[in-house]
């Protein structure tokens, strides 16, 4: 009797080992936390006198499903950084691409968030024959500096297309962290 209930016992024991290192999906609401040291960061440690800084950056593409999804946040040093509450995503051409799931929010340094809920603007950038480019814009509200502002958003194109990816890796502002990540075509 002993013996059969071992094997169930690796089982479920393997099992429920597997469940919990499986990624949780994110829903479209998450955010990450954000730490208190974060909400205190009146510098940049590492390059003195910056007006903002990146302190996360991430990029996950996912070629098969046609899907590239980014999530930004940049910390407000003071009055001149506030320029990064624009934000404009990178042009795209409107014929083959789309970006949706847009949000944004500004956390201030007593922690209080103020969600955005302004309106997204197209703005066209190029028109050239039959190439349009247009790049999604909006403004985060109430940032002051000490601000923390976070965006994402996704953009995705036909599956079935072969669409080289690319990234910016280097930004006009310091970043802290950054991850990139792919699941190419094969």
């Amino acid at each position: 009797m002993k013996f059969r209930t071992i094997p169930a016992l690796l089982f479920f024991a393997v099992f429920i080992f597997l469940l919990m290192a499986m990624p949780s999906r994110a829903h479209a609401d998450d955010w990450l936390p954000v730490s208190q040291e974060d909400l205190a960061l009146k510098d940049n440690p590492k390059h003195k006198g910056d007006h903002a800084m990146i302190l996360w950056r991430e990029v996950v593409g996912d070629d098969i499903a046609g899907r590239e999804s980014q999530y930004v946040r940049i910390k407000i040093f003071d009055d001149a950084g506030k320029i990064y509450a624009n934000v404009e995503i990178d042009p795209y051409n409107i014929e083959g691409f789309q970006i949706d799931s847009i949000q944004g929010r500004t956390i201030h340094p007593g922690g209080a968030i103020i969600p955005f809920d302004g309106k997204v603007f197209d703005k066209q950038v190029l028109k050239y024959g039959f190439l349009h480019l247009t790049a999604k814009t909006f403004t985060l509200q109430d940032v002051t500096p000490g601000s923390i502002i976070e965006y994402k958003y996704t953009v995705s194109w036909n599956s079935g297309w072969l669409y080289g990816t690319y990234w910016w890796v280097q930004d006009e502002l310091f970043q802290r962290k950054a991850h990139f990540s792919l699941h190419p075509y094969w």
